[in-house]
C-alpha cells in the first residue's frame, strides 16, 4: 500500500513539473481606411507627394456595396489632407495606434 501511494505522489510531482508560455507580437503596422470612395480622390500623407486613393499601391474592395481603399502607415501621429479633382475634402491630423486601423468616411 505504501509503495502504491509513493508511485501516486510521484506521479503527480511529475505531472505539475510542466509549464506553458505564450507570447504575443503585435503586428509593427496600422492602417487607414477610406470609406466612400469616387474614384477621383488623392492622398498627401504627412506634407508628402500625392497619391491617388484609386492606384494599384493601395489595397482597394468593396465593403457592403461601398468603395474602400486601405493603406498601411508606421503608428504614430498623421497628416492627412484628401483631396478630390485638386480641392481639399479632409484636413485633419490623427494619432493612430500600433495593430489599429483609423477609418476616414469620404464625403
Amino acid at each position: 500500500m505504501l509503495k502504491k501511494i509513493t508511485l501516486f505522489c510521484c506521479a503527480i510531482v511529475i505531472a505539475s513539473c510542466g509549464s506553458y508560455t505564450a507570447t504575443t507580437q503585435k503586428d509593427p503596422l496600422s492602417f487607414i481606411q477610406f470609406v466612400g470612395l469616387q474614384g477621383n480622390e488623392s492622398l498627401q500623407l504627412d506634407d508628402g507627394a500625392s497619391q491617388s486613393l484609386s492606384s494599384n499601391a493601395v489595397n482597394q474592395f468593396k465593403l457592403e456595396g461601398v468603395n474602400v481603399a486601405k493603406l498601411s502607415v508606421k503608428p504614430g501621429k498623421h497628416k492627412l489632407v484628401v483631396l478630390r479633382s485638386g480641392a481639399s475634402i479632409i484636413d485633419r491630423t490623427v494619432y493612430i495606434g500600433p495593430d489599429s486601423t483609423f477609418e476616414v468616411a469620404i464625403p
